[in-house]
């Protein structure tokens, strides 16, 4: 008989839903049978087993208590189920100041020192982001990243080629630790800047362009994010619920100069790869 276990989590706490996945993982459930769907206002975290016994065992595996926590020691407590994996396929991320036990010759180790609780690659939209990316290696010289977090993205880009790098967050702490990681990983020709991306002056285009952001942040941000990317390149969108998808697409094609080239999913969230055209797509290509 097979058993679901699932978790409910609000909507607005998708850091939770990271580390209960990876806390899941860790049990012993492989990613690729941990889903996760946003429905109306939660985020739905759900896994099935095989046998009722095996299932009380990861049930019995998982702890919960309450404590009560300084601000500042939950900033890094939660760093605790943050281990080395396989981030892209050809990239493995290495939390700083961790060893990484796994020889793994075929991946290029990146480093991400994570002092807030953001931007640790856990996230599928950020790994369909990075894997996105990495596909385009050597197809563009420049890169422009939209709510950079921990950076991790530009990091990727700087991987896949990209000779200048403009990071681009509203958050002090944010960039901080960006810039923190490109140290690390040796990033070079990368810019960071503080703002907010709907009214930043920003006059240059870019051959690839990253928003991994809400939905409905993407839309109220349309305009801007398409007119960052120069014609025939290329922009990444994520942080869209497969329920949302249609709707998003929708609004975000509509009397736009993109062609879908390709849409991932993973857990219940979707990234999609545009080329900008330079005429205005009347009919999006379906994919």
């Amino acid at each position: 008989m097979l058993y679901e276990v699932s978790f409910a989590l609000p909507v607005n706490q998708s850091l939770k839903a990271e580390i209960l996945i990876r806390v899941i993982n860790n049990s012993g459930i492989p990613a690729t049978e941990i889903t996760e769907t946003v429905q109306k206002n939660q985020i739905r975290i759900a896994f099935y087993i095989s046998g009722k016994n095996r299932a009380l065992k990861i049930k019995k595996n998982i702890h919960f208590r309450i404590k009560k926590l300084p601000s500042s020691e939950w900033l890094t407590k939660w760093k605790e189920f943050f281990i080395p994996f396989n981030f892209t396929k050809g990239l493995r991320l290495i939390p700083f100041g961790q060893k990484d036990t796994k020889k793994d010759n075929t991946r290029q180790k990146i480093y991400i020192d994570t002092s807030v609780a953001f931007g640790s690659g856990l996230h599928a939209t950020t790994q369909l982001v990075a894997q996105l990316i990495e596909d385009e290696t050597g197809n563009f010289k420049s890169f422009l990243d939209v709510g950079t977090g921990s950076g991790i993205l530009s990091i990727v880009a700087g991987n896949s080629g990209a000779e200048k790098i403009l990071a681009v967050d509203f958050d002090e702490k944010a960039i901080i630790t960006a810039k923190r990681n490109f140290r690390l990983n040796k990033v070079q020709g990368a810019c960071l800047k503080k703002g907010d991306i709907l009214a930043f002056p920003i006059k240059d285009r870019y051959d690839f362009v990253a928003a991994n952001l809400l939905t409905e942040e993407l839309i109220l941000a349309k305009k801007a994010v398409i007119g960052f990317v120069k014609p025939e390149y290329y922009l990444v969108v994520s942080g869209v619920s497969l329920l949302n998808l249609n709707r998003f697409r929708k609004v975000f094609e509509a009397k736009s100069r993109l062609r879908l080239l390709k849409l991932k999913q993973k857990r219940g969230w979707v990234a999609l790869l545009y080329e900008k055209r330079n005429h205005l797509t009347k009919h999006p290509k379906k994919v």
